[in-house]
């Protein structure tokens, strides 16, 4: 069925909608910690295990989603996601103990894996080619405004709700946009085709595909281990009130924004290298001084870091292309993303914390940092072509 540019419009928003409700419920926990952390009695360790329940939850989702879509139209996947995350976040207040919350949390990040390659798929099956920049870049919002927007809404809610209701307004959120987009999202009606199992294996076994890994989980790290343990550390070390936290973590992802335009535009000019060697050692040098600096030198170092952290992926994607042949780019990018997201948005939370309970919060993110920057030795190792 061919759309008109009024359906395909339609779709992709719906489709964003989707998208930004499904992540949001990924990152909410962070902008809660202080809070959760507190009314459950967690340790900084039990704290930052709660994200890396929802990679592991994500991590296996994505793996079989190729599966699911080999079974189910790819429409379905996004009804998973969305119907999955919201009835899961509908559970939510029933939370009394750690076990409960990692349970949900898991299930927040199973459902939310099948919405990543089903909704790219669904846009670039019913945009033309010419126009696939434009209509992912719509969709590609919906991750930014839930960095924004995640730490205003926990703020806001909490002073009229317990925080469980908060998961259970979001699940709400989550269920109205799998209905909008069943009533207006049109695409999506096709079966994947069956999986390479000979250019699987050929990947795997391809250093320089690990090595990229490694750095995307290094920079999702960078951007979402430390934006997930912020509001923790700056309560909990710097004095900073629950209220100006979240809010000056929602600003400084508005200013990162900025760094996705900037960074494709330098790395057209200057190749990706360059670019993701720069990143990511001011990247790891800026959550140093987010550390170990000053209550009033903080605020600088929030808006720096995340900056230059988000600067990478423009980069690393540039880097996945150049490294792979068209057939197999898709499965490349769906292999790399879990992996990084398992490695950096999972495991540098719980180091935070581990490091937290034995030292400090700004010991775990010094840890991190230096992780961060061995990327920078990564990055010698890149070719400039195909792998």
């Amino acid at each position: 069925m061919r759309l008109n540019m009024k359906g395909k419009l339609i779709t992709i928003l719906s489709l964003t909608f989707v998208f930004y409700s499904t992540f949001v419920a990924r990152i909410i926990f962070g902008p809660l910690l202080p809070i959760v952390e507190k009314d459950l009695a967690l340790s900084h360790a039990a704290s930052g295990a709660i994200f890396f329940w929802v990679s592991s939850g994500l991590f296996v989702s994505s793996v079989l989603s190729g599966l699911f879509s080999y079974i189910f139209s790819i429409r379905y996947l996004v009804y998973f996601a969305s119907f999955g995350i919201g009835l899961t976040l509908l559970t939510g207040i029933f939370i009394k103990s750690l076990t409960s919350i990692y349970v949900v949390c898991v299930f927040i990040g199973f459902f939310a894996g099948f919405y990543l390659s089903a909704g790219i798929a669904i846009i670039t099956s019913i945009v033309e080619k010419k126009y696939w920049g434009k209509a992912l870049s719509i969709h590609e919002l919906a991750p930014n405004l839930s960095f924004v927007s995640a730490p205003f809404i926990a703020e806001i809610l909490i002073r009229f709700m317990h925080w469980r209701y908060v998961l259970l307004v979001l699940g709400f959120l989550a269920i109205l946009s799998g209905i909008l987009f069943l009533i207006f999202g049109q695409g999506g009606d096709s079966k994947a085709k069956g999986v390479a199992f000979s250019s699987l294996f050929s990947i795997l076994s391809r250093k320089q595909f690990w090595i990229m890994a490694l750095l995307f989980g290094f920079c999702a790290g960078a951007a979402m281990g430390v934006f997930s343990m912020l509001p923790l550390f700056l309560v909990t070390e710097k004095g900073f009130v629950y209220k100006d936290a979240n809010y000056l973590v929602g600003f400084s992802r508005l200013f990162a924004i900025l760094a996705a335009f900037i960074s494709g535009i330098i790395t057209d000019k200057i190749g990706f290298k360059k670019v993701i060697f720069s990143v990511v050692v001011l990247a790891s040098i800026c959550t140093v001084l987010l550390a170990f600096s000053d209550k009033s030198l903080i605020p600088a170092f929030v808006l720096l870091q995340p900056f230059f952290a988000q600067g990478f992926f423009p980069a690393g994607f540039a880097a996945l292309s150049h490294l792979s042949t068209q057939d197999e780019r898709a499965m490349i990018v769906g292999l790399t993303i879990p992996i990084g997201v398992l490695i950096g948005a999972g495991g540098f939370p719980w180091i935070i914390g581990f490091v937290g309970d034995r030292l400090s919060l700004k010991m775990g993110l010094l840890v991190v940092a230096l992780i961060i920057g061995t990327g920078a030795l990564l990055v010698k190792a890149l070719r400039e072509s195909r792998v």
